[in-house]
């Protein structure tokens, strides 16, 4: 959570700004409006900075995010506490792995347990994961799903590939906690071959308007973790901490507190 604190060093402005703190709730508009202006402007001007950055956009002292996200961008949001009292904030889990960073995590530890986990013959806990892989675009750019996206050669094989597809029915199966699971059943189509990570896949059948007829196709790989996968096999990599509320503050600060002592002086003729 970012909060928009601006210390501003005249001390004339400093003396003024401390006056106005008095005004609390929503009447500091009416006596200062020209710095209620510019303050929900330097506010706004965080969020869109935070938001460019989470759309893919550069921010000076942090590092780019590893997947443009207009889902992260768009729960970047401003609670206007106050006419001088703001600040911007998100609430995604994902934006705070990326600030605070991850441990390293073995994932054979935990993922063949959870509620969709299956059991073998032999009673070994597993889970099945699906990847889910980006097309090229008309212009030749993918469009990358979790770093996997299909060449374009692939793409002109697979897109002609018999659908896979949820034929509607369902049947209860154990987990690891022996709970019965409803699965769904599949009727399944053609699978692309290959010696690398595109192995298997399949073109999954999906209406693209809400039964209206319309078919398109999603693209994946299945593949399996159990507890008896290969050591370090399904490690999730650390991921260092990158201080983007840091690199925020510092890349606005001088923008906000212009903004600020501009709204000031047209307020108090200084």
């Amino acid at each position: 959570m970012i909060k928009a604190q601006i210390t501003l060093e005249d001390d004339t402005i400093d003396y003024i700004r401390a006056a106005l703190e008095y005004f609390s709730g929503n009447n500091g508009k009416s006596i200062a409006p020209n710095t209620a202006k510019a303050f929900n402007q330097a506010t706004r001007s965080v969020q869109r900075a935070w938001q460019n950055w989470a759309r893919g956009g550069s921010l000076e002292g942090a590092a780019d995010i590893k997947s443009a996200s207009p889902k992260l961008a768009s729960s970047i949001k401003v609670n206007q506490m106050s006419d001088f009292s703001a600040e911007v904030y998100t609430e995604s889990p994902y934006m705070s792995q990326i600030q605070e960073g991850r441990k390293a995590q073995d994932m054979k530890l935990t993922y063949p347990f959870g509620k969709k986990s299956r059991v073998s013959k032999k009673r070994i806990p597993y889970l099945i994961i699906p990847f889910r892989w980006g097309t090229p675009t008309k212009s030749g750019i993918n469009r990358a799903h979790m770093g996997n996206a299909l060449t374009q050669e692939a793409y002109n094989i697979v897109r002609a590939f018999t659908k896979s597809k949820r034929t509607g029915g369902t049947h209860l199966e154990e987990n690891a906690m022996g709970e019965g699971i409803e699965r769904s059943e599949y009727e399944w189509g053609d699978r692309f071959e290959s010696d690398d990570n595109m192995n298997g896949l399949v073109s999954m059948r999906e209406e693209t308007n809400h039964g209206g007829g319309n078919i398109g196709s999603t693209y994946f790989t299945f593949r399996v973790i159990s507890m008896n996968s290969k050591p370090e096999s399904w490690w999730k990599k650390a991921i260092p901490p990158n201080d983007v509320v840091g690199a925020l503050a510092r890349a606005t600060e001088k923008e906000v507190n212009d903004l600020l002592q501009a709204g000031l002086e047209a307020d108090l003729d200084i």
